[in-house]
């Protein structure tokens, strides 16, 4: 795949979130900590943070759908606006939303489809 991977914090945080918080066993939670280390060092991924203005972007993603979770919405906001086109996700909800797509002119996939 050709695409250049931007990993924003709020993500990290939720995954580690659930790893910390979900993940009992130690061993398990150390594997899953270890992969985000890999990633990081295999993909090179740049690294962003929410900005004020991705909050305006979030009410737009929610007037556009509702069903949209929050944090989803928070992430595929920083997204848009670090001038992503495409947002990968596990979100059936928001995978090939094309209303949100159209407006924000990005295309919302599955990992599987990269």
């Amino acid at each position: 795949y050709n695409y250049k991977g931007v990993l924003c914090s709020t993500v990290l945080g939720e995954f580690i979130l659930h790893v910390l918080k979900d993940v009992k066993e130690p061993n398990e939670q150390a594997l899953m900590l270890e992969f985000i280390s890999k990633f990081s060092r295999k993909t090179k991924p740049v690294y962003s943070s929410i900005k004020y203005d991705s909050f305006n972007i979030v009410s737009r993603i929610k007037e556009i759908d509702r069903a949209a979770e929050d944090m989803d919405s928070i992430h595929l906001a920083n997204c848009i606006q670090d001038n992503g086109t495409t947002f990968v996700t596990l979100d059936e909800k928001l995978i090939g939303n094309t209303a949100i797509e159209k407006e924000f002119g990005i295309k919302i996939l599955h990992p599987k489809e990269l």
